[in-house]
Order: structure tokens, then C-alpha cells, then sequence
């Protein structure tokens, strides 16, 4: 669903990891890549390694200097700029010729202040990015299109780190795997093909996923796939009772712990919890959330007797985890009728909406209901088991 893809992706604003590793930057061909220099730096250099030879790119002691070691038919490429302060380098109408490895080193006072590495991969072309949806302890595999047996593959995964440390990592290379520890047993490539296959799913193993397409060195594609983790349904009628139950991260976790309406708003707790980052975050909310349920002791959203107001998307989110919730709520309605079946046959149940609404079919066992078809259609067609 849409707003389950879109639901995914706003959630990413609110995670933050840490990765040490050198940034993989992936562009295509005739982008331009910019590096921006730390404002405080007295000297910086931008290198490009060539194989064992290092390439002085330029040089800030003298921001207008053509001394470098940059082939001539390179120049008319590589811009130099230094307006208000803001310095910039940056590569024009890159091509493949420009993928490999750079470095930003900078110093102040004679001390070096700044070491990185930069991984910078042109692609001949960017593909329409794939959804896959998923849930907590499934497998998934997901395909690499465009992958052929004269053709090699690489696999990225995307770690959102915050405060500009979001970056690539290498999940698997030319049939070789480099995983880190706590993926090594989540994350493998199919034997025989290029589909990586997401085991066990949870949340270390959680984020948009890349498959380059290589010819030798040269990336002649790149292929997105978007995991989306898949909201569990829950409906109620009219002034019942709903318990959205919050199962989200490590209980030693020092973050606190949140409830979020559909409207994207916190919902307060009963016991205030403090934290900076967080209470940053919410100075930017307008108004408090609308929605009144409690929160008991278990962290569990409860609402006492729901109304169709209380219909939406909630998330309750600690850290690095959350879990999502669409709750259904219809109006109260009359006794159902009664029909019987026999065990095997195929039931086909008919439901009025309106043009353009998908319908949700939803069984009942043991007084509780569960989500047990997503159907485009007014009919429902299920065996009974």
C-alpha cells in the first residue's frame, strides 16, 4: 500500500545509527558531485587515487590554483568555488572514468582536523526503485534485474546514521560476502543467482537495498529495491475496546519510548519521559495529539471504547525500533447472518463499497479478528480450512 511505503520512509527522520566505514556514493552518468569543505579548515587537499598514484585535485592554500595533477582533458571538468565562505569541489558530466576513490584531508593550525575516504561509483543508469513488503521473521528474497552470467553484482545496503553519516555499505561483492557480524546470518546471496535473500528479517537488517549491475569495472545499472515493513491490521467496531500492544526495541534502551498518531503527532504519556533529542523534535509540533487513549504499564496504547475518529496508522518507536499499527474502526452494526459449510468448500462473500475503496476482509476467531484477505474486489474467495 502507499501509505504504508510513505509510512516507512517518514520513520527513517526519526532513526539514528552510527557506522564508522568510508561513505559509497552511487550517481549517474552526467550528475555532478560536489564535496564541501569544513568552513574552519586553514588548508585542505582533495586526492584521487589512480591505482597506486595518488592525484592532487586541488589544493586550498591557493582556491584559484591550476597547479595540480589533474590530466588536462580533465580540467574544463572539475570546478573550483569559493563564494561567501562555502568552498566547493566539484566534478561535472560524470562518467564512468570518474568512479573510484577519493580523499578530503584538512588541517588547522598544522593539525589535521579531517581524514575521509570517499567511494564515488557512475552508473550508466538508475532503475525504477522495486517495493517489497515484509514483516518481522519473515525471509524475503530480493531479485536483481538486469543481472546476466557474463555480468557481475554487488549488493548495498543504506544505514540512515544522521547528521550526514546516511551512507551505502557493501553487503556482498563478486561472489564473496562482507557482512558484518550481527548480518553474516541474515544476509546471503542464492547460490547460482544474484538474489540476496533477507533472513530472519528485523530491524539490524532494515533499509533500502541497491543492486549494481557491473561490467568489469564499469556499473551499467542500478537497480532499488525498498523494503517496507508491513503494518499489522487491527479492526474494532464503534465503542469497543482496542489494545495496541508496543513491541519495540531493548528494555535497557536509554531512549524513550513513543506513541504517534496518524497525524504524525506524539501522544503524551502518563509518566513523562526525557530526552534532548527528542524534546527537539517536538518543539516543532504545533498542536498536541488529539487522540486520547492511555498507556498502561506494558507501554500498550488502549483505548477504551474507539470511535471511526480513531481510525489510522499508530506507531510506537524506541530508538532503532518501532512497530505500526492501522487500526479499522466501523460503525457499530446489527447481528451477522448465519450460514453453514461444509469443510473444504470455497465461500464467496459479497461487499458493497463505494467506486474506487478496496475492501478489507477480516475473520473472526475465538472473538478476536484477524486480517485474513487484502482484496481488489467486492468478492472475497478463500477455501475454509
Amino acid at each position: 500500500m502507499p501509505a504504508v511505503a510513505e509510512l516507512s520512509f517518514l520513520l527513517f527522520a526519526f532513526i539514528n545509527s552510527i557506522h564508522a566505514e568510508e561513505p559509497i556514493i552511487i550517481l549517474e552518468e552526467k550528475d555532478f558531485y560536489a564535496i564541501k569543505l569544513p568552513d574552519e579548515g586553514d588548508l585542505c587537499l582533495i586526492s584521487r587515487y589512480v591505482g597506486e598514484q595518488k592525484l592532487v585535485l586541488w589544493n586550498t592554500s591557493d582556491v584559484w590554483s591550476t597547479n595540480t595533477t589533474l590530466p588536462e582533458d580533465l580540467k574544463d571538468q572539475h570546478v573550483f568555488v569559493d563564494r561567501l565562505n562555502i568552498s566547493s569541489y566539484t566534478i561535472d558530466s560524470l562518467t564512468h572514468s570518474d568512479s573510484g576513490l577519493y580523499q578530503v584531508e584538512c588541517w588547522t593550525n598544522g593539525t589535521m582536523t579531517q581524514s575521509e575516504n570517499i567511494s564515488l561509483t557512475v552508473c550508466s543508469g538508475k532503475h525504477k526503485r522495486r517495493r517489497v513488503q515484509v514483516s518481522f521473521g519473515e525471509t524475503v528474497d530480493l531479485l536483481c534485474e538486469g543481472a546476466a552470467d557474463n555480468l557481475s553484482v554487488q549488493w548495498l545496503k543504506y544505514h540512515y546514521g544522521g547528521q550526514k553519516k546516511d551512507k551505502w555499505t557493501r553487503v556482498f561483492t563478486d561472489s564473496k560476502n562482507s557482512l558484518s557480524d550481527n548480518e553474516e546470518d541474515r544476509l546471503q546471496v542464492v547460490k547460482g543467482t544474484s538474489t540476496l535473500r533477507v533472513s530472519n528479517f528485523n530491524l539490524e537488517v532494515f533499509g533500502p537495498y541497491t543492486c549494481l549491475v557491473m561490467d568489469k569495472q564499469c556499473c551499467i545499472g542500478s537497480h532499488p529495491v525498498a523494503v517496507v515493513i508491513q503494518s499489522e491490521f487491527l479492526y474494532r467496531s464503534a465503542g469497543e475496546t482496542a489494545v495496541l500492544h508496543c513491541v519495540v526495541g531493548n528494555s535497557n534502551d536509554d531512549q524513550p519510548l513513543h506513541w504517534i498518531d496518524p497525524s504524525f503527532k506524539i501522544i503524551p504519556l502518563k509518566s513523562p519521559q526525557s530526552s534532548d533529542s527528542f524534546n527537539n523534535f517536538t518543539e516543532h509540533q504545533q498542536n498536541a495529539s488529539s487522540v486520547n487513549p492511555e498507556v498502561n504499564q506494558n507501554n500498550s496504547l488502549v483505548f477504551s471504547s474507539v470511535s471511526v475518529s480513531d481510525a489510522g496508522t499508530y506507531i510506537c518507536m524506541r530508538s532503532f525500533s518501532w512497530t505500526s499499527y492501522i487500526l479499522v474502526v466501523c460503525p457499530e452494526f446489527g447481528p451477522p447472518a448465519v450460514e453453514h459449510f461444509s469443510q473444504g468448500d470455497v465461500v464467496t462473500l459479497g461487499c458493497n463499497h463505494s467506486l474506487g475503496v478496496k475492501p478489507f476482509w477480516f475473520m473472526k476467531k475465538d472473538q478476536v479478528e484477524e486480517l485474513t484477505c487484502f482484496s481488489s474486489t467486492p468478492q472475497l474467495l478463500c477455501p475454509l480450512r
